[in-house]
């Protein structure tokens, strides 16, 4: 399609834009590269959500983990247009650095271990909902922790 009218460009000139690109061959530890690089950036297939029965999304415990800062981890566990589910491992003595809820609210659920949000200590089974536009200075980890996070993407409204 041609960006400026929509309108579909001739067969011909698609020929020739792909007519170069198409029979080129990869020398395999470049295209090894390339693939490496490639499902770095987007997530490996292992690291996906897995599709089991109809209507159903697995996320397995070990899979999708990704270095977030220095000791910290992090999984998308699911996401739509409004909304993000996720999940945060600090490592005992790690922190996240100071971050604003710039998109939208985010509640906060301690699953194990032992958080720092700011100057307040939360432990298994606290919560916390950190509103649009509020800041932590600082959070931390004592003994290392697991939190679930529910967070709005940008535009959309709050509950």
């Amino acid at each position: 399609m041609n960006a400026q009218t929509n309108e579909e460009l001739p067969d011909g000139i698609v020929a020739a834009m792909l007519g170069d690109v198409a029979g080129t061959e990869i020398a395999p530890p470049v295209a090894a590269r390339i693939r490496a690089r490639v499902l770095e950036r987007v997530g490996a297939a292992a690291q996906a959500p897995q599709q089991g029965r109809p209507g159903f999304i697995d996320v397995l415990a070990d899979a999708g983990w990704q270095a977030l800062a220095p000791g910290v981890e992090m999984k998308v566990l699911f996401e739509d247009s409004t909304a993000r589910s996720w999940m945060v491992r600090l490592q005992p003595g790690s922190e996240l650095p100071p971050h604003e809820h710039d998109e939208g609210q985010e509640e906060c659920l301690v699953l194990e271990g032992d958080v720092w949000l700011d100057d307040r200590k939360y432990g298994p089974g606290d919560y916390q909902i950190a509103q649009r536009g509020t800041w932590h200075g600082r959070v931390r980890s004592d003994g290392g922790c697991l939190l679930f996070l529910r967070s709005q993407l940008a535009g959309a409204q709050a509950p």
